[in-house]
């Protein structure tokens, strides 16, 4: 199925048009809105995220407000990837938002297509 419009990550959550739903006990992620290689739709990491295994986030934009880990990071937009960080993080009150990962994939373009 096609996914457009805004998904929210934090922690063990996920929001998708006003709908959050709760896992647990799950060690890879993928979210990729779009369909056909064609990027649609905006990714928010609002929460931090911590994975034993993959996490795969492909969208026409991705917006980091918070830590990633994973043993396997790809993060995959058409834009440039945001990561803003606390403006108190300078004077040392704030916490860093960080990409951790063995394995770490950053890509930002527009999709490729190719006819066969």
């Amino acid at each position: 199925e096609s996914l457009s419009g805004s998904v929210s990550l934090a922690g063990d959550t996920v929001t998708y048009n006003g709908v959050t739903t709760s896992f647990s006990g799950v060690a890879d992620l993928q979210v990729v809105l779009g369909s056909g290689g064609v990027r649609s739709g905006t990714i928010n990491v609002t929460g931090a995220l911590d994975f034993g295994g993959t996490v795969r986030l492909e969208a026409r934009a991705i917006n980091l407000l918070a830590s990633i880990s994973a043993n396997n990071l790809a993060l995959t937009s058409d834009n440039l990837l945001l990561l803003p960080q606390n403006l108190g993080v300078r004077n040392g009150s704030g916490a860093l938002a960080t990409l951790t990962a063995d394995q770490l994939l950053l890509s930002a373009g527009a999709a490729r297509h190719t006819s066969g």
